[in-house]
């Protein structure tokens, strides 16, 4: 610069004179700020991990309560057959008032000779103390093992009996010394002579021998 020249004006620190820069510094921080700013208020995606986990409980919870309302139903359903089977039992005092045949027996005049006899079936009517322990004991150790603890039905014969008749390994019986008197004396002889209504004469001898043996215990 030589003198008596007018000094210039010189930018300092890479701005010119007018301001000019330091208005677009501020102006580019601004804008940095408020672009940071909008990412910071932009919704953040939300984790559905809380969504499939309260899906898969109520779908527990669901499952569950369709099986307890099946329960419930079949429950009631059985409850209201067995009411209805029990209903149409015969009254367990009518063994009370069994009647056996007995032969008829013609004697002469006097009463002492019998003449003749005329029977179906041979039998003679007698009195429980009448009847020989070992007879007794003999036909419990054949027919029914568990007569003076079960409840008139052995739940294990059956069971037996029902898994070698799936099995195809005979027709095993499983009839208690109970049952069989119920299905002889005091079921309707109709339903014991219809085969096609064997489960509900199965049915109706377990019931009925548990309503008798509750009325006659022991030796009754």
């Amino acid at each position: 610069m030589y003198r008596g020249q007018p000094a210039r004006n010189r930018p300092r620190n890479g701005r010119n004179g007018n301001g000019h820069g330091r208005h677009n510094g501020r102006g580019n921080a601004n804008a940095r700020r408020i672009a940071l700013a909008r990412v910071r208020e932009r919704p953040k995606p939300k984790s559905r991990l809380g969504q499939y986990v309260a899906i898969g409980i109520l779908g527990v919870f669901g499952f569950l309560g369709l099986i307890g309302l099946s329960f419930a139903i079949g429950t009631s359903t059985a409850l209201a057959f067995l009411n209805r089977m029990e209903a149409e039992l015969p009254p367990v005092s009518d063994f009370e008032q069994l009647e056996f045949a007995q032969p008829t027996v013609v004697y002469d005049r006097t009463g002492t000779i019998e003449l003749a006899r005329f029977q179906i079936e041979r039998r003679r009517v007698v009195a429980f103390e009448d009847i020989p322990k070992v007879l007794l004991d003999a036909t419990i150790a054949v027919e029914d093992q568990t007569f003076w603890d079960n409840e008139g039905y052995d739940p294990n014969a059956i069971l037996a009996a029902a898994l070698e008749s799936l099995a195809g390994e005979g027709d095993r019986g499983a009839s208690t010394i109970t049952q069989q008197l119920v299905r002889q004396r005091l079921l309707d002889p109709e339903l014991v002579a219809d085969p096609s209504r064997l489960f509900e004469r199965k049915l109706k001898e377990i019931l009925e021998a548990r309503n008798l043996t509750r009325a006659y215990p022991g030796d009754e």
